[in-house]
């Protein structure tokens, strides 16, 4: 990705969320971000439309001052100022996108059987804020990385590290795999309708829903596995074209952040719900409770996501590669094969 889209992926969010607060404000509609009448528009309902509004006003500022700090020479305080920024807009965020994300196996299956009308959902703006703002924080990243700024950078290159940073991943990682495949397990329980995952609202279509979103769960698992794993940091030799090549540091960790920060979203609007929305979120809990508790592991999910994706940086950073050694640590390759930990330290 150029340099320049790392800065313009931020500016662009903080225009938008401005423009839309400032002009929701002035014409009297509903802020984007709060709008009943858009299933995605309703991140930020609880709170009153003003607070709502200077929340996106200031988080509009700390995309835009977060970029323009990063032109030229960066500035000393610059990655406090991407930090605070990244934080006030990413609490602007709900489950929407994650929703979006786990559907997409159902939204297949609707665009192959001709029922595109049922994907018109997705034509809100409301949506598309939402996917702006998470591009300018992933922006934000990237950009801090490409300009030097790294403070968790390759560490010492001692099997300490090595080991400590490999322990980390392995431990989290599972952590991380635990809370989707109990999700998972939930929503196929409703589709065969088990005793205790049954409730009149469970239609076909939600549990057929459901279904694509427990795929997608064990996809994401699936995947998670590779903080830790060979095929993690060496595509498998049958991959075409790339098999047996490093991978990319970043292919594994930036999915795996922004992940976990839509997983957090979701879990800031699920602790919203029981809080401000009376009983109904409560109720829906008490009706059903193991659909509705494995939700709360969430926020579990997604704290040791990123831990394990930070530390599969490290132990990366910090050379050597994971051949399914306990202590974490592989015995040298030969140069050709992978060109030592210098190439890896270019990643």
């Amino acid at each position: 990705m150029p340099k320049s889209l790392h800065l313009t992926l931020p500016v662009l969010a903080g225009l938008a969320l401005a423009v839309s607060a400032i002009g929701a404000e002035l014409s009297g509609n509903p802020n984007p971000l709060a709008n009943e009448a858009d299933t995605f528009g309703r991140s930020m309902l609880p709170m009153p439309g003003v607070v709502v509004t200077i929340w996106c006003i200031i988080a509009a500022l700390g995309l835009l001052v977060g970029a323009f700090a990063m032109v030229g020479r960066p500035r000393r305080n610059v990655r406090v100022i991407c930090a605070a920024a990244f934080v006030t807009a990413a609490l602007l965020l709900d489950h929407s996108i994650l929703i979006v994300l786990g559907y997409l196996p159902y939204a297949v299956v609707l665009a192959v059987r001709g029922e595109v009308h049922e994907l018109e959902i997705l034509l809100s703006f409301s949506l598309l804020l939402q996917i702006l703002i998470v591009a300018g924080c992933i922006g934000l990243l990237l950009a801090l990385r490409t300009y030097g700024l790294r403070r968790l950078e390759a560490p010492r290159d001692t099997q300490h590290e090595r080991q400590l940073a490999a322990s980390r991943a392995r431990r989290y990682a599972l952590i991380a795999i635990a809370a989707p495949l109990a999700y998972a397990a939930t929503r196929v329980l409703m589709a065969v309708g088990a005793p205790g995952f049954r409730h009149p609202e469970f239609t076909a279509e939600v549990t057929s829903a459901g279904v694509g979103l427990a795929g997608a769960s064990i996809i994401g698992a699936v995947l998670t596995l590779g903080l830790f794993q060979h095929w993690g940091e060496r595509f498998p030799r049958w991959v075409p074209r790339i098999g047996g090549r490093s991978v990319p540091i970043n292919l594994a960790v930036i999915p795996a952040l922004v992940v976990a920060g839509l997983v957090m979203a979701a879990s800031r609007t699920i602790l919203l719900q029981i809080l401000f929305d009376e009983s109904n979120a409560i109720a829906d809990v008490s009706a059903v409770p193991l659909v509705g508790l494995p939700h709360l592991l969430w926020p579990v999910w997604s704290i040791a996501l990123a831990i394990a994706a930070l530390a599969y940086r490290r132990r990366r950073l910090a050379g050597g590669l994971w051949c399914g050694h306990r202590d974490g640590i592989a015995d040298p390759e030969p140069v050709a094969a992978g060109h030592g930990d210098q190439s890896q330290s270019r990643e």
